[in-house]
């Protein structure tokens, strides 16, 4: 670069001497014309300069050589300005380069640090889904030995019905006692929120104790909470095919279609349980809260202080319920609720 530097300054103290040399040498026979000018006017001066002498011709070249000298200056002035530019734009595209650099380097520590977050996470994940299917398999491996002793029960009756022999019939207990380890461990998974975990505890319950009503009644409120609403209408309807006098069955039959939007149904649900239980509280509170989502003041009304009535723990529920939204400034509801 020091070189470069020192050969563009010789080369420019060159053409500037020349320059400068030029003008000097032009300068002279210019002088001496003004000169003859200023003594003896244009006459004197078309006589001293006769055009086609050689003192003419000297004259115009003089001229021309200036004139030469004058591009090369300029022309040189032009090339050491571009380079210069040249030389800025250098210097400012470095400093854009370093600047996308560094901001390059911070994206890439950040994806970086992303990717590291989210390998913990899926890391975590990948241990949760593994401590799940070891439970799960546990769970299937305890069917299939259920299914194995099965098996093997069936094969000794028919031995032993070819051999003439009867056999005592096993009595349900055993099938009990396993329907309600799966249905206790149903519930664990229900109160630790492991929803799915929990139906698979209570369809194994069920399968093994088709009368166990509280398996249904678990399952469909763990259908509930996924918000898997036509699985859990379904698991209330079985409790209420085994039992058709359980107004839990209806009652909660008729929270879930509430959920689902289905109020005619919840209000056939609710009226069903009033009329195998006129002093349950919260079949009167369902009825309430379907009433203010279809903005019925007046059933909302009488059906709220029915339930009141009944239990007064509704009217804290009640003043936080989300279902009286569309009433909840009415005259008649603000009275109830204060």
């Amino acid at each position: 670069m020091d070189k470069e530097w020192k050969k563009r300054v010789r080369l420019g103290g060159i053409v500037i001497t020349a320059f400068i040399t030029v003008v000097i040498l032009a300068a002279i026979p210019v002088l001496q014309l003004l000169v003859i000018y200023r003594l003896t006017g244009i006459d004197g001066l078309k006589a001293y300069l006769p055009a086609g002498s050689p003192a003419f011709y000297q004259f115009i070249l003089t001229c021309f050589a200036v004139l030469a000298a004058v591009a090369g200056y300029l022309t040189y002035k032009s090339r050491e300005e571009a380079r210069q530019e040249i030389e800025r734009i250098k210097e400012e595209t470095k400093k854009e380069t370093e600047r996308i650099k560094i901001e390059l380097e911070k994206k890439l520590n950040e994806i970086d640090e992303y990717c590291k977050r989210k390998m913990n996470e899926i890391e975590i994940q990948c241990v949760e889904v593994a401590k799940s299917m070891a439970e799960k398999a546990e769970t299937a491996r305890e069917t299939i030995e259920r299914a194995q002793e099965a098996v093997k029960r069936a094969a000794e009756e028919k031995t032993a019905a070819i051999a003439g022999i009867q056999l005592p019939k096993p009595g349900k207990t055993d099938k009990e006692r396993l329907s309600q380890e799966m249905y206790k461990k149903g519930i664990k998974a229900y109160d630790d929120k492991n929803f799915d975990e929990a139906i698979d505890y209570f369809s194994t319950a069920i399968l093994l104790n088709p009368d166990n009503a509280d398996a249904y009644y678990y399952r469909g409120l763990s259908h509930y909470e996924k918000g898997d609403f036509d699985p859990a209408i379904d698991n209330f309807n079985e409790m209420k095919r085994s039992n058709p006098k359980d107004i839990w069955a209806y009652i909660f039959l008729g929270l879930t279609r509430i959920e689902k939007g289905d109020l005619n149904d919840a209000i056939a649900d609710y009226n069903k349980a009033i009329s195998l239980d006129k002093n349950n509280a919260f079949s009167y509170y369902g009825l309430a809260c379907i009433y203010a989502k279809k903005k019925d003041i007046k059933q909302c009304e009488v059906n709220l202080k029915m339930a009141i009535k009944l239990d007064n723990d509704f009217l804290d529920m009640a003043k936080k319920e989300k279902y009286f939204g569309p009433v909840r400034n009415s005259p008649e509801i603000k009275a109830i609720l204060g």
